[in-house]
């Protein structure tokens, strides 16, 4: 298993299909252990 993190700079809507991926097993022996953005109210937060 690959832990990841994952930065993202404006909404998180690359960090949204990314999760989708790994959760639909798209991407095979990926964990997302973190995010982080620059965005307080940033979509990929909720």
């Amino acid at each position: 298993m690959v832990k990841i993190a994952i930065f993202a700079s404006g909404s998180g809507s690359n960090f949204e299909n990314i999760v989708e991926h790994v959760e639909s097993g798209k991407l095979e022996n990926i964990e997302v252990t973190a995010l982080y953005t620059d965005h307080q109210n940033a979509f990929c937060i909720d």
